[in-house]
């Protein structure tokens, strides 16, 4: 043995360095909308363990380029965001449809930088692949620092849009919001304050812990431990692929850019504390809005609780079409609306719980008994995103808080938007306090065509439901909830 160490350690004190390059922006990171904080529906717990690997495509290795951003986010979060649509899960097939870490690099590098060696943001190269999309590995390949043929991206290859996951402070957070990301089956692009312990993942270092565990020693292959080095290293940026709540204790899987020599084959592991200290930002992306195996584009529900009355299975209200419905016209304006059959009295609490079975923008409005004014009621103030993932079940104005029926006696209006794209939720509702007319009127005239007809939505008899199915004009569905306050 001593033999072994004598000749290892030269070797262990020469190994390679690996390239990194994420530049760390607090402000821009900050100023992104939030993934909302939610419960997952159904059983109401996460999975035990999530794997993405098997829509991954080849690890690669970044070589001495500070290109981690690319890697992380062209070639490994938006090639399995592709697979995972397809349902691909043959290596090779992902392969040929895999993204390109050089374009995406190139795109959003700094304009002196002409080696590749400066890196780069994350939030830079979301935005980018939102606007413009990214080339196909086929087209460019890797290294390749050289300027980009814009006529390389197409529509197709362009992210419908991009949130961070948590603040810089909330730690436990962290690791709740980036399991349910996981449970989507989305990756999440993760920026890390590294440590030198994470170059001892490599091959070198498989050599070492081989020898320990031969010798008895805890076989940790794979797994980081950035507490073993006090000094802080730069940033990198890493994909996520899944988590398993058995493993050590509980840790993240990723899939780093360092080559198969590294890790194990490329991959390795965080457990959820170290994840939490060493993960600075985390960001989930997401693809166009479209139909499932079964058709279904969206799908939803929304339920009023209070100490006194949900509505669920009783179906203590009454379910009506409102608006300006032309008998005989195909051109009909109409809102499909669910009114609590019993009226309520000033000074109840309530809450409402919308259960979004499938991904979808969110949006609330809300107009007291005097009809006169439309606020919004979520998202607020642009912190949290409305992107909300499937099976997400949302408690508004939250888990610790109510509403409460205040004011004059008269119709108390509520609507819910669900959505295929983003809304400019602030200019609807100018337009509607600008618009003539009761409460469903001056949202059929303020949303307009941007409605997804009533006919052709699946809205439930018994329940505040709607399923959407197969094609259709419009991008939103409206859930409206009203009650008389007494």
């Amino acid at each position: 043995m001593r033999y072994v160490l004598f000749l290892l350690f030269p070797l262990l004190v020469h190994s390679p360095v690996y390239a990194q390059g994420l530049n760390f922006d607090d402000t821009t990171y900050e100023k992104l909308p939030q993934k909302y904080s939610a419960r997952t529906t159904g059983s109401g717990q996460l999975p035990i363990r999530v794997d993405l690997s098997p829509y991954t495509p080849s690890v690669m290795s970044q070589g001495k380029l500070g290109t981690c951003v690319g890697f992380s986010s062209a070639y490994y979060a938006r090639t399995i965001l592709e697979a995972v649509s397809r349902g691909i899960t043959d290596r090779a097939q992902i392969d040929a449809l895999r993204f390109s870490p050089s374009f995406l690099y190139n795109a959003i590098k700094d304009s002196t930088d002409s080696q590749c060696m400066k890196g780069s943001l994350i939030d830079d190269a979301l935005n980018y692949m939102k606007e413009k999309g990214v080339a196909s590995f086929a087209d460019k390949g890797y290294p390749e620092c050289e300027a980009n043929d814009p006529e390389f991206t197409s529509p197709d290859s362009q992210i419908m849009d991009y949130i961070r996951l948590f603040g810089l402070l909330e730690t436990e957070n962290a690791v709740a919001t980036t399991k349910k990301a996981l449970s989507e089956m989305t990756p999440v692009i993760i920026g890390i304050q590294t440590t030198p312990s994470l170059q001892e993942l490599g091959f070198l270092g498989k050599i070492w812990r081989w020898i320990v565990r031969l010798f008895g020693g805890e076989d940790d292959t794979g797994l980081w431990k950035p507490t073993k080095s006090n000094k802080r290293g730069t940033g990198h940026a890493v994909c996520v692929v899944g988590y398993d709540d058995d493993r050590y204790g509980g840790a993240f899987k990723m899939v780093n850019s360092w080559g198969t020599s590294w890790g194990e084959d490329g991959y390795f592991w965080v457990t959820y504390p170290d994840f939490a200290e060493f993960t600075k930002y985390g960001y989930q992306a997401y693809l166009p809005i479209a139909p499932d195996s079964a058709g279904v584009t969206m799908a939803g529900s929304v339920s009023v609780q209070s100490a006194t009355f949900v509505t669920d299975n009783e179906v203590p209200y009454v379910r009506s079409v409102e608006g300006k419905i032309n008998q005989g016209s195909e051109n009909q304006e109409g809102m499909v609306a669910y009114t609590l059959r019993d009226a309520q009295r000033t000074g109840s609490n309530f809450k409402f719980v919308a259960e979004v079975d499938r991904l979808a923008y969110v949006y609330v409005v809300a107009a007291d008994a005097s009809e006169l004014r439309t606020e919004i009621l979520f998202p607020v103030s642009g912190k949290v995103s409305p992107i909300i993932g499937a099976n997400t079940q949302m408690l508004l104005p939250s888990e610790d808080l109510l509403y409460t029926l205040v004011g004059e006696p008269g119709i108390q209006y509520w609507l819910f938007l669900f959505s295929e794209k983003e809304l400019d939720i602030e200019k609807y509702v100018f337009d509607m306090n600008e618009a003539q007319g009761n409460f469903t009127n001056r949202a059929l005239t303020a949303f307009g065509e941007d409605l997804v007809p009533y006919e052709k939505v699946e809205y439930d008899d018994r329940k505040v439901n709607f399923t959407l199915r197969g094609q259709h004009e419009g991008h939103i569905v409206p859930l409206l909830i009203s009650l008389q306050q007494k």
